[in-house]
């Protein structure tokens, strides 16, 4: 007997990823996320800090929108993420800390109002601009957290991004090696400068628990690509994500993939689109909170409560992350098949067959997912590249061909190999979209109610049943032989299976065209 979700996930026809759209979820066609109109208003008033601004023209609009970081210069082309009209906040982790001997550089100023500071304070901003250095697509804002070349910012700035640049007031950028900390369920990142300067300016974290309500602020960063952007405003509140109106509350799961109750600071200084990961400054120029987003209906932002940031400090990674590694899986994608080449494909070959396609550690297992990965997607292209490969798929195409030829006359009977292999592979197969390269024995041949087919497969050694969905360009053994099997775990689909409907057997979708029975 079949569970309905086994008769939806066998509808294979393949071309099932036909485009890949780097939209973040929250950009919808719903009436609540269309574009706002824009208005224009002048901030005036009395204080120290509202001078700062005056005569500043302030871009307004309705809607709840979050603070984004991708906001393209073309102007037509910036992505708004939408946020119900109400209020929110954020969460912890911490960044590296400034030596001491730039907090006693900071020292002399610590008593001096943010509007006689500011100058010096935004060589500590950044913009952070995504893509590569011809084509930006994206932009958001930061902050130096330490003059060792540690950069604050939110998640959201670069999950679509597997390269970027920090750019500072004078012009001059630095590429971002990568993530020194990161925790996307928060919306926060420590980035870390490729080769920074020695004398970079780190702005400096109050240590003060929360903001008084009504305490003056200032917001800096890049709002509609408007860059290095001061605006004040004052405090509203201090609250936590389940204090905040059930719309808001749906919005920042959905932003940050999580339910983690952050705290957040609602203040009234205006920000848009752009600066998302800039500093929250209190009347010292310390800062008390990362923009994060905006409700422009109820006209406060809302900025990542420091203290997230102090924790994440603390969490450090031992060695810098690829942007690559925390991008989202429409990216990594759109990245593998740019540089997907038929002398890559040879070079990973190589490199599994010196190996003895025996791997010992986890970069060697990487090597024949990559290869798995790089052959499944050649073979399937209308499933995962669609035009992405059009102009190298006949080369592509005569590589694999050749590869999975020479699959078919290896000897898989190595003492020791099929267990090296599938305790590897067992660690990863759930990923979605990696490549697997693994052995499974075909258990049986299975139809779904459309009459849609498919093989299940029991992993040699371990207790995993995994599902093929199969066409007429796939034969697949008899069920009891044992096979070798390159493919990729496909989007995280799983159907279930068996004879008694309340304990039914889920099984991963791996999408393949290559399976070899072993001793052939």
């Amino acid at each position: 007997s079949w569970a309905g979700t086994m008769s939806a996930a066998c509808h294979f026809d393949w071309p099932l990823f036909t485009g890949w759209s780097l939209m973040s979820p929250l950009e919808t066609n719903s009436p609540e996320s269309a574009p706002p109109s824009l208005r224009r208003r002048r901030t005036l008033a009395g204080t120290a800090l509202r001078l700062l601004v005056l005569g500043v023209v302030v871009a307004g609009a309705t809607g709840a929108w979050l603070v984004v970081s991708k906001w393209s210069s073309a102007g037509a082309n910036h992505k708004t993420f939408r946020a119900p009209p109400t209020q929110a906040e954020a969460t912890p982790q911490s960044v590296g800390t400034v030596p001491s001997s730039a907090a006693e550089s900071h020292a002399a100023e610590a008593h001096a109002p943010v509007h006689q500071l500011i100058e010096s304070l935004e060589d500590g901003i950044v913009k952070i601009e995504t893509g590569d250095a011809a084509d930006t697509d994206g932009l958001g804002s930061g902050f130096v957290i330490d003059n060792r070349g540690l950069v604050a910012t939110n998640y959201h700035v670069l999950a679509d991004a597997t390269e970027a640049r920090a750019r500072f007031k004078n012009g001059v950028a630095y590429e971002i090696e990568g993530y020194a900390a990161v925790q996307p369920d928060i919306d926060l990142a420590i980035v870390k400068l490729k080769s920074p300067p020695a004398n970079l300016r780190a702005l400096r974290l109050s240590s003060s628990a929360d903001p008084a309500r009504l305490s003056p602020v200032v917001a800096v960063g890049h709002p509609r690509g408007v860059e290095f952007s001061p605006f004040d405003g004052k405090v509203s509140r201090v609250l936590n994500t389940s204090e905040l109106p059930g719309r808001s509350q749906r919005f920042l799961r959905q932003l940050i993939s999580g339910d983690v109750d952050q705290r957040w600071i609602q203040h009234t200084a205006s920000i848009a689109e752009g600066n998302s990961g800039g500093p929250l400054l209190n009347d010292r120029g310390e800062v008390i909170g990362v923009n994060t987003w905006v409700d422009k209906d109820a006209r406060f932002g809302y900025a990542l409560h420091a203290e997230h940031l102090r924790r994440l400090q603390s969490q450090m990674f031992a060695d810098v992350v690829p942007l690559e590694r925390f991008a989202k899986q429409e990216a990594r994608l759109a990245e593998t098949l740019r540089r997907l080449s038929p002398e890559r494909i040879e070079d990973l070959y190589a490199r599994a067959k010196a190996m003895r396609w025996r791997p010992v550690s986890d970069a060697d297992y990487e090597v024949l997912q990559q290869l798995a990965w790089a052959v499944t997607v050649v073979q399937l292209p209308r499933t995962f590249a669609a035009d992405a490969l059009e102009d190298r798929l006949d080369a592509l195409v005569k590589v694999t061909d050749r590869i999975v030829a020479s699959l078919a006359k290896e000897t898989w009977t190595a003492p020791g190999q099929i267990t090296f292999v599938n305790e590897h592979a067992a660690a990863r197969i759930s990923r979605p979209m990696e490549g697997v390269f693994f052995f499974a024995t075909v258990e049986r041949v299975v139809e779904g109610d459309d009459g849609a087919r498919g093989a299940l497969l029991q992993m040699a050694g371990e207790p995993r049943m995994l599902f093929v969905p199969l066409d007429d360009q796939l034969g697949v053994p008899s069920p009891g032989v044992q096979c070798l099997v390159l493919g990729v775990n496909y989007a995280g689909h799983t159907v279930r299976y068996g004879e008694n409907p309340l304990r039914l057997i889920t099984a991963q979708v791996i999408a393949t065209r290559t399976i070899v029975p072993l001793g052939n």
